[in-house]
């Protein structure tokens, strides 16, 4: 990576794909104009691509030049370009904080759906040094309604069926065939509406893998929540601390956000009452609830599930310190 003078502050944009490379560097541009415009000193703005291979390296750095080149007001030098390629099976985090080490990062800025462990930058960088840029296109909302595809009908299919059948005992005979037709009609109704991303097998069978070891788990905590709660409850001064707080999440999908919403809200103790992009609104009546979800357990074993190894924590009840 081209080297800058580590006393002038820097912005660094970290893109990972061309898709997302548009909004990264434009952001990272604003960053750097406005903390030049507030410390009315130079800012320095790079830009590292990290590729999984020279080719795609070679097209998301030119679509990088692309959106420098399209920047409106750019007041200053172009931002230094500079590609690493972790190489086949290496982590990608890894080779990010090689690149950083021993360097000075005023900021860092990322797409939000990027498949880097924020929580490994930030424990680097430092909270607030790490930008997480939004997912969703400039000047519009993502469709609710999505192309529909045999893979989406079929995993609503296989779901809606299972659970008939687990609600009706596995009983057979007619059971069968009404099932299958309730399971069909869902699945036309709702495979367009119920994933973003067409599920694939190299992506959900890992994540089933890991939900199957995260439910334990949960329930452990939850019923540790419960007995905390009932001591509340029965003690005679009551010492219930009510508060409604918001939590920034590092949450990169709706569903890791509907999975989170609802691991919190079947926690005795917490609530959610409402969800903005990756901020969270949760009502919690003790203090020590509180602190529990503030450690960010249960997010990172929620991350976990939807992204495994490269989310930094795995499900293991050991206090709530990180593996």
């Amino acid at each position: 990576m081209p080297q800058v003078p580590e006393h002038e502050p820097r912005v660094l944009a970290v893109v990972t794909a061309p898709a997302t490379a548009d909004r990264t560097v434009e952001h990272a541009l604003r960053e750097g104009r406005d903390a030049r415009a507030e410390s009315d000193g130079p800012v320095a703005v790079e830009v590292l691509v990290l590729a999984p291979d020279e080719t795609t390296g070679e097209a998301t750095a030119r679509r990088v030049e692309t959106a420098v080149s399209a920047f409106d007001g750019l007041d200053a030098p172009a931002p230094q370009v500079s590609t690493v390629v972790p190489g086949a099976g290496a982590d990608s985090t890894d080779a990010l904080l090689a690149q950083l080490d021993g360097r000075r990062v005023t900021r860092l800025v990322l797409a939000a759906d990027s498949e880097l462990a924020v929580e490994r930058l930030r424990d680097r960088l430092g909270v607030g040094a790490v930008e997480l840029v939004g997912g969703e296109p400039p000047g519009g909302r993502r469709s609710l309604v999505h192309a529909g595809g045999w893979r989406r009908y079929a995993t609503v299919f296989a779901l809606s069926y299972l659970f008939y059948l687990a609600i009706g005992g596995f009983v057979g005979g007619l059971d069968l065939l009404t099932g299958a037709f309730s399971a069909a009609v869902v699945a036309l109704a709702l495979s367009s509406v119920s994933f973003v991303d067409a599920p694939t097998r190299r992506r959900t069978v890992p994540r089933v893998a890991r939900t199957v070891a995260f439910l334990p788990v949960l329930l452990w905590e939850v019923a540790k929540a419960n007995v905390a709660l009932a001591v509340v409850i029965l003690h005679p001064r009551l010492p219930i601390d009510p508060s409604v707080d918001a939590l920034e999440t590092d949450t990169r999908e709706d569903l890791e956000r509907m999975v989170l919403a609802n691991s919190i809200t079947l926690t005795p103790g917490t609530l959610t009452v409402d969800v903005q992009d990756r901020t969270f609104l949760v009502h919690s009546l003790t203090a020590e609830s509180r602190e529990s979800l503030e450690s960010g357990r249960l997010q990172r074993l929620v991350s976990w599930v939807f992204h495994g190894r490269g989310a930094d924590a795995e499900p293991t009840d050991d206090g709530g310190k990180d593996p």
